[in-house]
């Protein structure tokens, strides 16, 4: 049979030996080993750690980096170092998408990015003082005591 295996050991039924295809085979040590804490896929195979993973990719990076010409090179790294910079910077929220569509909207009535409509009303909010006693409500969480909904 193509595809198949005679093991050497004979089954402790029948005492003859068995005829074992490689793909179920595969299968059937992966069923075993899912969901008891095990490194395997689903085709049986070692999976890598994370870590592992990010380390092998920044390797392959770095030498992938190394075959561009040095002008390339630099501005790749100037690049980098600009989004490095940028992400310190950078804040994103969960918020109602109609509060994100009527800044969109005042963006584009004024002509500039929503992230600057957004850093405006901000300081102006912050510069009024508001007093949030009104919106707050408790939750069960491990790490607030409450959160601020927006009472129409």
């Amino acid at each position: 049979m193509f595809g198949s295996v005679v093991e050497d050991h004979i089954s402790a039924v029948n005492r003859e030996p068995r005829i074992v295809n490689r793909k179920n085979r595969n299968h059937e040590k992966a069923k075993h080993t899912k969901g008891n804490g095990s490194m395997k896929d689903a085709n049986g195979f070692i999976k890598r750690d994370p870590a592992v993973e990010a380390a092998i990719y920044g390797g392959d990076k770095r030498q992938a980096d190394r075959g561009l010409p040095r002008e390339q090179r630099a501005r790749k790294k100037k690049a980098q170092e600009r989004q490095d910079a940028r992400n310190g910077r950078r804040a994103v929220y969960d918020m109602d998408p109609c509060v994100i569509r009527n800044i969109a909207e005042i963006a584009e009535h004024e002509g500039c990015s929503a992230s600057n409509v957004a850093e405006i009303a901000l300081h102006l909010f912050l510069d009024a003082h508001v007093c949030l006693d009104e919106y707050r409500v408790p939750v069960q969480h491990p790490r607030f005591e409450c959160k601020l909904v927006w009472k129409e």
